[in-house]
Parts: C-alpha cells; structure tokens; sequence
C-alpha cells in the first residue's frame, strides 16, 4: 500500500494526513470507482436524452442509441454514447440536395455528370478515381418497396446528439 504522510500545522497542533495513492488512483481512475459510476451515470442520463429527442420515423434510430460501457483510459474513465445506424448522421446534422446520378468529387464537392457504368448498379459506385463516387438513390419505404427517386430534398438536421449533451451537467 502506498502511503503519502503529510504534516499540517495548525494553531492546536499537526494534523497527519494518511493518503492511499493506490486507493486514490483506483477512484479516480478506474472503471469502476466513485468517478466511474458517476460517468456511468452521466452517460446513460445522455442517452435518455438522445433518445427522447431522436426523429422518429420507424424507431431503428432510437433503438439504436447506446452506451458504450466505462472504461479505463489515460485520462480516467471514459464512456461513449452513439447510435449505430447510417443515417444517424443525416438525422444529426442534415444532408444537402442530391439528385440522381450526380458525380461528387470529395475535395471540391461540386457536382459533376455521372457516365456509363459508374450509374449501372448499387448504391455508391467507386470509379478508378477513389475520391470520386456516382449515386443512384436507392431506398426501402415502410412496406419494404424500392424507390428509386430522381432527387432528396434538402433536410434540415434535429441535433439530438449536441442537445443531448447538457444531460451530462445534471
């Protein structure tokens, strides 16, 4: 056990404090001492929040929401809430237009005209160039009918994951 004495003056005597280092480190640093239960409990007070604020259309995405468990790091206990579905990003943050086979180049983003195979089939084809991909949208309604729109609206994001996190504060 790793004791660290230190001595206090005061005006009636000497205080002798005894601190556990081990005991210390333990609570500030582990998964499981008093600073990691309280993570615990800030992360699943978030995810509550997530959830209550999610869009719901089928409830996938709010299913989805989760808490990773505590875990040790360098820095003390980390923990990690996340929704893990694909469009959980569009929910977040929105998406731009796009219309049916468009070329996007990844650095400029400007449109350009899909040709030939890069359209034939799937959903994101890579060309030879890896930075540039061809959509053809494709989705699955509530029925479980494709839908092959010619463009997606613009839609605006909900920010349930950045209007979440002042959950953790309380």
């Amino acid at each position: 056990m790793a004791l660290r004495s230190l001595n206090i003056p005061g005006k009636v005597g000497v205080v002798r404090v005894n601190v556990d280092r081990a005991a210390v480190a333990v609570m500030l640093y582990g998964a499981h001492g008093e600073v990691g239960e309280d993570i615990r409990r800030r992360a699943y007070a978030v995810q509550k929040r997530m959830k209550r604020l999610a869009p719901v259309d089928t409830g996938q995405l709010r299913n989805s929401i989760k808490v990773e468990s505590v875990r040790e790091s360098s820095k003390g206990p980390v923990s990690k809430v996340y929704a893990d579905v694909p469009h959980a990003i569009v929910a977040e943050v929105g998406r731009r237009p796009v219309k049916a086979g468009a070329m996007y180049n990844n650095l400029s983003n400007r449109p350009r005209r899909a040709t030939g195979s890069a359209v034939a089939s799937g959903r994101l084809v890579w060309g030879r160039d890896s930075s540039v991909i061809a959509a053809r949208l494709a989705f699955r309604n509530k029925a479980g009918d494709m839908i092959f729109p010619e463009s997606v609206a613009k839609a605006k994001g909900a920010r349930y994951m950045e209007r979440s996190i002042d959950a953790a504060l309380d």
